[in-house]
């Protein structure tokens, strides 16, 4: 399945600039491995609003090569449920990063594959998951749900540039 470019459904996404920072430090120029992770936040209660306020970063025991990675390690999944300990159980698992190397990324049909099911693992939870691909000039934000795959325009995409208290 294919992103679906018609209307995704009204949502707004705010995202820490310390994640920001790290999709920066990674982007893949034309030489490196792909890079991943894993996106931590919150859903406000209409779920109208999705607030990333955490990114993991590659870990060595993650699978990257130059065109794929695999998320192996378990690193991801402690700071996830350390996050959600101290967070009061309100951060959560949203969805996953990953770098490509072209400058206006676009899915590949694993990308999305995967992205699907992720979703069907996780939808009992949230109406909706998150994934974005970190690009060399832009990045590209997507929403799935029971509708399927959507491209969400980047003015629904809000950076924050310091971290909430």
């Amino acid at each position: 399945m294919s992103a679906n470019n018609s209307t995704a459904p009204p949502i707004s996404v705010l995202v820490y600039g310390s994640v920001i920072d790290k999709f920066n430090i990674y982007k893949q120029d034309y030489k490196q491995n792909e890079s991943c992770g894993i996106l931590i936040g919150t859903h406000s209660i209409d779920e109208s609003k999705i607030t990333i306020t955490f990114a993991t970063e590659p870990d060595c025991n993650d699978k990257r090569s130059r065109f794929s990675f695999k998320i192996k390690s378990n690193k991801h999944n402690k700071i996830l449920q350390n996050r959600f300990s101290k967070s009061g159980n309100r951060e959560v698992y949203l969805g996953t990063w990953h770098t490509h190397p072209e400058d206006h990324p676009n899915p590949s049909k694993c990308d999305t594959d995967d992205w699907l099911k992720q979703y069907s693992i996780n939808r009992n939870l949230f109406e909706s998951m998150l994934f974005v691909i970190v690009g060399i000039k832009t990045n590209k934000w997507f929403l799935v749900n029971d509708n399927g795959i959507f491209i969400l325009d980047s003015n629904l995409i809000y950076h924050e540039k310091e971290e909430r208290v």
